[in-house]
């Protein structure tokens, strides 16, 4: 839509948006069960104990740091893919098309499945990979290789979501707080990310914003490790008091 008027993409997002949120307000209206389980969940939330998982710390860190990358992938990336490599705003958008593709079918899969639930192996090496495909993206001026990367960087963006969804709110009796915490590192992370990498990339170049972000990716690594060992360390303590 930006190769024929730069206005037509706001236009189609306002009214995406907007369809929405006729969707939503109809589906309150017409649905009397949504009010009824809101006042549900309040009275058992008032009743509950909190027995919140202490895996919900490496998976905020996480959380910030992906979405530290995402804001770099979304705003400075398609600069970097027009003024360095001298791509075209359509070829950027089905470049980022791909991305946005195997994040929403990963969030299907990770949906549907419980396989990843309390095991934070797989959080880690999410993060992992995810410093290295940074590093390859600014070293490679190929279509199809660039296509593949930000396709794999879609998945791991969703495991990084999904695990501080879930382990938020996993046995918390306040899971709106958990939600609002879990929503303003998201935001933290994409805000942080494109403007950082912004300025780096200004002032520098796209190869400091990739090494910016593996940077923040490897301490969040490193911190996930020693949190996770705390982890494993007080599920021990708890099974030996029993």
């Amino acid at each position: 839509l930006s190769t024929l008027s730069p206005r037509y993409p706001l236009y189609g997002a306002i009214i995406f948006f907007g369809v929405n949120c006729l969707l939503l307000i109809g589906a309150t209206l017409a649905l009397p069960r949504i009010r009824a389980d809101n006042h549900v969940g309040k009275t058992a939330a008032a009743e509950k104990k909190d027995q919140s998982t202490y895996l919900r710390y490496p998976a905020w860190i996480g959380l910030f740091v992906t979405f530290t990358v995402l804001g770099v992938t979304v705003t400075v990336f398609p600069m970097y893919a027009r003024d360095d490599l001298g791509l075209s705003k359509s070829a950027i958008g089905m470049l980022l098309l791909c991305r946005a593709l195997l994040s929403a079918f990963t969030f299907l899969v990770l949906g549907r499945g419980s396989f990843w639930h309390f095991r934070p192996l797989p959080m880690t090496m999410g993060l992992g990979l995810l410093s290295v495909f940074v590093l390859v993206l600014v070293r490679t001026d190929s279509l199809f290789v660039l296509g593949l990367i930000l396709a794999l960087m879609g998945p791991l963006v969703s495991l990084g979501f999904s695990y501080s969804f879930f382990h938020g709110a996993s046995g918390a009796s306040r899971r709106a707080t958990r939600m609002a915490i879990h929503e303003a590192l998201l935001a933290s992370g994409l805000i942080m990310g494109s403007t950082v990498g912004g300025e780096l990339y200004q002032r520098f170049s796209m190869t400091s914003v990739s090494y910016f972000c593996a940077t923040l990716l490897v301490l969040a690594i490193l911190l996930q490790i020693l949190l996770v060992q705390r982890w494993k360390i007080r599920e021990k303590s708890k099974t030996g008091r029993r």
